[in-house]
């Protein structure tokens, strides 16, 4: 037979206060429980009651005590815990939920029943006595809200659950940004004031510096100019595009241009080099000595096709030095090599050919071979004497064999 019943006269209970932790001061996970205690006259009750508290996540049904539900959560208010039993003084008494001896069902902590479960009705034992029916616990009026910051629902904000979350609009950080997973972007990301940003289409990734003229784009693969590298590497062409078609090479460390690139957009540009220009692993080099304005290479070089050597106004398919254009059809290939200023040997000449022709169909003229000795001209030369129209050697001539002569000196 029922020898009690309770009256709830007061219940404040702010379920969203004991998980909305995140973005506030931590709140005491207690919930304040007040109700009046009469006997089964309906006179008030005076004294210690120990009193249980349980959580479920049902109403159990009509049976009483209610039989249904999962067991949530069990707080203890007994002359055997260290709260002590409930005091009630003409009926009225006062409870702190979660102030007393806590035992485990399904949550943990008075927290975990109102963040978990959206339904919660509280059990009541008095002295051993459970009292029906169990009472759902509602929200009080501005309770109803604490699912909302600053006016924004708990679905728009970003948390540090594992749970994938998706931000609609564009997303403003005013300092460090630290991910320890992967972060989809359906636009771009920019970073102020400068409107710098990374952007990405189906096939591209997109780093722009600013929208600016001299906003740079800087690479660093360390923390100093001398620590680390960066790699660029792809499966197809790498391209550099520049808006004004200059892509240079630049010695951080003093501001030396090592190399550039340098070119009209839509046509094939000029690659400057600042030093030497080293192919592969071998040790040879390609430079460019100023003081001498020339070439230099470290070894031998080959030239597979024709080697035209002056300045040229036109190029032909045949070996020439010089800046004039041959005379004879005949040099017309790879293997024929006009000269057409002075040429000078200071070592053996071998001339695999039929004939050598000197000045052949230029003006009227001497023509000379010069003979040197260690460098100093000696004073002896064939020369052409085309006035006389005869050849004349400076120095006796010797014939290791017959010597034929036609016509007669004029």
């Amino acid at each position: 037979m029922r020898s009690k019943r309770i009256v709830v006269s007061a219940v404040a209970i702010l379920a969203a206060a004991l998980w909305a932790t995140a973005f506030a001061a931590s709140p005491p996970p207690l919930v304040n429980y007040q109700g009046v205690l009469r006997d089964v006259a309906g006179a008030p009750e005076n004294g210690s009651f120990d009193m249980i508290f349980r959580f479920y996540h049902a109403d159990g049904g009509p049976g009483c005590p209610a039989a249904g539900g999962t067991l949530l959560l069990t707080d203890s208010h007994t002359s055997v815990d260290a709260i002590g039993q409930v005091t009630v003084t003409s009926g009225l008494f006062d409870v702190r939920l979660g102030e007393g001896t806590l035992t485990a069902g399904a949550a943990a902590t008075l927290g975990e029943v109102f963040r978990d479960d959206a339904a919660v009705y509280l059990e009541i034992q008095i002295s051993g006595e459970t009292l029906c029916p169990r009472i759902r616990v509602v929200s009080s009026a501005y309770s109803l809200n604490a699912d909302h910051l600053d006016g924004k629902d708990s679905l728009d904000l970003l948390d540090t659950s594992v749970v994938p979350q998706t931000k609609a609009g564009a997303l403003t950080l005013g300092s460090t940004l630290t991910v320890g997973s992967d972060i989809l972007l359906g636009g771009e990301v920019n970073f102020s004031p400068s409107n710098a940003g990374i952007s990405a289409s189906s096939n591209a990734l997109y780093l722009r510096a600013g929208n600016e003229n001299g906003d740079d784009l800087v690479l660093m693969g360390g923390d100093t100019v001398d620590d680390g590298r960066i790699t660029i590497s792809g499966k197809s062409t790498i391209e550099l595009r520049p808006w004004g078609g200059v892509v240079g090479f630049v010695r951080e460390s003093d501001g030396v241009e090592l190399a550039r690139l340098d070119g009209t957009p839509g046509t094939p540009g000029n690659l400057e080099i600042g030093g030497a220009l080293y192919p592969g692993n071998a040790g040879e080099s390609l430079s460019w000595d100023a003081a001498q304005t020339r070439f230099e290479f470290s070894d031998g070089l080959a030239v597979e096709g024709w080697l035209q050597v002056g300045t040229l106004a036109t190029l032909e398919p045949y070996n020439r030095l010089g800046t004039l254009t041959r005379f004879n059809a005949d040099i017309d290939s790879v293997s024929d090599l006009f000269v057409s200023d002075s040429l000078e040997v200071n070592d053996r000449l071998f001339i695999n050919a039929a004939s050598i022709r000197l000045n052949q169909d230029g003006p009227e003229g001497f023509q000379d071979i010069y003979f040197f000795e260690d460098g100093s001209d000696t004073g002896e030369a064939i020369e052409w004497d085309d006035p006389t129209d005869e050849f004349q050697i400076t120095d006796s001539l010797t014939v290791f064999g017959n010597l034929s002569a036609t016509g007669t000196k004029p």
